[in-house]
């Protein structure tokens, strides 16, 4: 994929976050609920921001990171605000979606010990 995809889906994803964290702080009345959607948006602000800096990078690992970070968006967050949002009653992928981050971090720290060719 270009970083031209990886800059589109980088926007996408700053415009829903910002989006949701406006609607969780004024719009969900529990306050657990809207915690759970404000701490969705402000972990898919930060891994929108790391996409726009490891969107052009080559290395494998990188390119790997890239689509762990794109899972955790879609799990951790998507489920958060699945359950701020009271459309599931639980968060189940939110797990997972943690670990998808974790593994991207992971890739990003093996990107910068690869030597270079």
């Amino acid at each position: 994929m270009s970083a031209r995809f990886w800059l589109f889906l980088a926007g996408v994803n700053g415009f829903i976050a910002v989006g949701m964290g406006a609607a969780a702080a004024h719009a969900i009345a529990d306050p657990h609920l809207a915690g759970l959607g404000e701490k969705a948006s402000y972990y898919q602000l930060i891994h929108a921001v790391l996409l726009i800096v490891i969107s052009s990078g080559f290395n494998p690992f990188v390119t790997f990171a890239r689509w762990f970070m794109l899972a955790g968006l879609v799990f951790f967050c998507g489920g958060l605000y699945l359950h701020a949002l009271q459309v599931t009653p639980s968060a189940p992928t939110a797990p997972l979606g943690g670990v998808a981050f974790m593994i991207g971090w992971a890739l990003i720290a093996l990107a910068a010990l690869k030597p270079k060719p």
